[in-house]
């Protein structure tokens, strides 16, 4: 059995730093929105892509461009919403 535990903890920021992590923040949604836009299929579930890797490879590149992102963030969002996908996918299977 898995144990979460949550720690909440106040970011004492300067005004200058809160822009910049609300502006990650907001480019990271961004990409795991579009990740998630490209993965899904409105015609069939059977076409919906899940496989992290070809997703990757497909979006990658684009995204990093269209951002200010790190690397480890922009995999982070993809990996987060092919996630998503394939859960929402094996919830409608039951």
């Amino acid at each position: 059995m898995d144990v979460r535990r949550t720690a909440v903890v106040k970011l004492n920021l300067f005004d200058e730093q809160r822009d910049v992590l609300h502006r990650t923040a907001e480019q990271y949604l961004y990409c795991a929105n579009r990740t998630a836009d490209y993965c899904w299929s409105d015609t069939s579930y059977t076409e919906c892509k899940t496989n992290k890797r070809q997703v990757r490879d497909a979006l990658y590149s684009e995204l990093r461009g269209e951002t200010d992102l790190q690397a480890q963030l922009v995999q982070a969002a993809i990996k987060r919403a092919v996630e998503v996908v394939r859960q929402s996918l094996t919830a409608r299977q039951m």
